[in-house]
C-alpha cells in the first residue's frame, strides 16, 4: 500500500476511534478500550506497510483478526456501545484478497491441484 493511502486510512481510523472513545468518557473500561484501539491502529499501520501477498501480511492479517474478535467479545460482555471497525475489516480484507490471488496465480497456474496429482500418477 502506497504512503498516502496508507496515511488517509490511518487518520479515519484514529478519528473513529477519537468519536468512539468520546462516547466513552465515564466508563470505567475507558482506559482499557483507549490502549486496545491504540495496539489495534499500530498493527494495522504496521499492516499497511506489508508487501500485498506476502507471508508476512498474511500473519498479521491474522493477528488482527485476533486482537479485533477479542475486541467485540470484550465490548459484548462489558455492554460498551458496538463499534463496526470497518475501516480495519476493509485493510484486512484488502490484504487477504491480494494473498489469495497471489497464491491462486503462482501455485495453481489455472490448473485444478487434484488434476496435477491425477497426472503425476499416469491417469
Amino acid at each position: 500500500m502506497d504512503k498516502p493511502q496508507r496515511n488517509r486510512i490511518t487518520a479515519i481510523i484514529k478519528n473513529r476511534n477519537q468519536q468512539y472513545l468520546s462516547s466513552l468518557t465515564n466508563t470505567d473500561y475507558y482506559p482499557i478500550f483507549q490502549q486496545r484501539l491504540t495496539k489495534l491502529t499500530r498493527k494495522t499501520r504496521s499492516l499497511t506497510r506489508k508487501e500485498y501477498g506476502s507471508k508476512k501480511s498474511l500473519s498479521e492479517v491474522s493477528h488482527l483478526g485476533r486482537l479485533i474478535a477479542g475486541f467485540m467479545e470484550d465490548m459484548r460482555q462489558k455492554k460498551a456501545p458496538a463499534y463496526d471497525f470497518l475501516e480495519y475489516k476493509n485493510v484486512l480484507n484488502e490484504y487477504l484478497i491480494n494473498y489469495l490471488e497471489t497464491k491462486r496465480k503462482s501455485n495453481y497456474d489455472g490448473q485444478c491441484a487434484s488434476r496435477v496429482s491425477a497426472r503425476k500418477k499416469g491417469l
